[in-house]
């Protein structure tokens, strides 16, 4: 069930419309990549962040993700490309569903660069999945 949320999530990162968006200010494709190795921006990486289970036979399954997309936006507008992004992710998101699964809940942050050098946000989304068991 954990696995049917996390293909679920690839197959939302692997969204069309996200990776033109991403094209359109980076003149890059988006890399998704799982826990562990690391690859130039812009990039979206997935960890497993929460599993919630029950004993009742016919209930959902919750299960939370974060997604952390490196972005690498420059200039005096960099936090409002963020804020962009976010409000054209999230809708996209949303859009997803199956017959057995759906996005219930979305929480996003964005964390400006560590260094001013590096130029690199990343905006950080917790997406919760609703699994039908």
């Amino acid at each position: 069930m954990f696995r049917k949320a996390y293909d679920f999530i690839r197959d939302i990162l692997n969204d069309k419309q996200i990776d033109d968006y991403i094209w359109d200010f980076t003149c890059k494709h988006l890399a998704v990549i799982d826990a562990g190795a690391k690859v130039t921006v812009p990039a979206a990486q997935i960890s497993f962040a929460e599993g919630r289970s029950s004993r009742r036979s016919n209930t959902a399954v919750e299960a939370t993700f974060n997604v952390d997309f490196a972005l690498p936006f420059w200039g005096a507008d960099a936090f409002a490309k963020c804020l962009d992004f976010v409000d054209f992710v999230i809708p996209v998101i949303f859009d997803y569903k199956e017959q057995n699964a759906f996005v219930s809940h979305v929480a996003s942050n964005i964390q400006e660069p560590e260094e001013l050098s590096s130029q690199i946000w990343h905006v950080q989304l917790s997406i919760s999945i609703s699994i039908l068991i």
